[in-house]
């Protein structure tokens, strides 16, 4: 059974409501975004945005940093993460990884982590003296395919690190990112 920790059954069905009279894509997503750093008790949530084999940052919060921002993909701060290295083979970015395998990746402690390539966080905590812990990467699909990428950043709870219940819910309101920019794909 799915718990909401910072709400009742019903925080998703008033999300949805929410969400769906938002016109523009960009606040909706903010929205959303925010509603599951809430939700999750993530310090931040960063989206990434599929197009082809890349992926661009499209809205980056951390609350401990006090970032928050929706990315206008043409003046990026940080370049897009391809999925594949230059030979073709699969990326070891985490993002990628997700994106290529559509399967969510939940990392307790990324300076423990070896199986990925993990050098772009620890030069971002390197340069802003933050510490990345744990990093819950879910895939948002919409129609079987991968759209989006959502990764939390640092559950904030006392375990330090992102619950089953916690993974479920960063699902649950996933799907409402992976509806709001599918269908609004197949408007353009």
């Amino acid at each position: 059974k799915m718990s909401v920790p910072n709400g009742g059954p019903g925080q998703l069905g008033h999300a949805i409501l929410a969400i769906s009279s938002i016109p523009e894509t960009p606040k909706a997503l903010t929205k959303v975004t925010h509603l599951i750093a809430t939700q999750c008790f993530a310090e931040g949530v960063t989206l990434y945005l599929r197009s082809g084999d890349q992926l661009s940052f499209r809205i980056v919060f951390n609350s401990k940093l006090n970032i928050d921002q929706v990315v206008d993909p043409n003046s990026l701060g940080f370049p897009p993460i391809s999925l594949k290295t230059e030979e073709g083979s699969l990326s070891g970015n985490i993002s990628s990884r997700v994106a290529l395998d559509n399967a969510y990746i939940n990392i307790p402690d990324v300076y423990a982590e070896h199986r990925f390539d993990l050098r772009a966080t620890k030069k971002f905590d390197r340069e802003r003296g933050y510490r990345t812990r744990s990093l819950l990467t879910l895939p948002i699909a919409f129609m079987g395919s991968v759209q989006c990428v959502l990764q939390l950043v640092n559950a904030a709870n006392p375990e330090g690190i992102f619950t089953p219940d916690q993974v479920d819910i960063a699902m649950a309101y996933a799907g409402l990112i992976g509806l709001r920019v599918g269908s609004s794909k197949d408007r353009e």
